[in-house]
């Protein structure tokens, strides 16, 4: 939504990007540049927690498997499942 009101105004208002440079200057960049480059080089590491399920995700593939494996689609499961994890259960039923 933002993208979109951001290219109203600039249609709008006639704003144009005349030059836009790297990073030229800017403290910090190049050590920044080196640090995501030695990141891609070795893969993720054992802390790092950005590869972690989520609520969203483990939500989406509950789904996904109920609708590959029951007839009717697996809606009641998932709900059934939403309204236990969603009353506080931790433990499944």
């Amino acid at each position: 939504m933002a993208f979109l009101e951001c290219h109203t105004l600039i249609d709008r208002y006639k704003v144009g990007i005349i030059r836009s440079p790297g990073h030229m200057g800017i403290e910090g960049n190049e050590m920044a540049d080196e640090l995501a480059d030695a990141g891609a080089k070795e893969g993720r590491m054992d802390n790092d927690r950005s590869a972690e399920p989520t609520i969203s995700g483990i939500g989406t593939t509950a789904r996904a498997l109920a609708n590959a494996t029951t007839p009717t689609g697996g809606d009641e499961d998932i709900l059934d499942f939403r309204r236990h994890t969603a009353s506080g259960n931790s433990d499944m039923p």
